[in-house]
């Protein structure tokens, strides 16, 4: 490639990528691979997954609001079908 920057000893070292922490210095500020996968990727995962597990035990216990139906089975293989 070209671009100096993407060459492994150039000033934005390709190795600086595997290091954990909020960033690194190249010619501008960078996230690091491993702190972008850690952070937003397993934090905001970690996040949902506590709403859900608050959610669930809001519901549990609840009277169910619908009636079964005929057409539910057939609601639900239209819905598995779409892509």
């Amino acid at each position: 490639m070209a671009n100096s920057q993407l060459k492994p000893n150039g000033p934005c070292d390709l190795n600086k990528d595997r290091l954990f922490g909020p960033g690194v210095q190249c010619p501008q500020f960078d996230f690091t691979l491993a702190f972008e996968q850690a952070i937003f990727g397993v934090g905001v995962s970690s996040f949902f997954l506590v709403l859900f597990a608050i959610r669930l035990g809001q519901l549990h216990g609840q009277s169910i609001k619908t009636l079964p139906s005929w057409v539910f089975p057939a609601k639900l293989v239209r819905a598995s079908s779409v892509r």
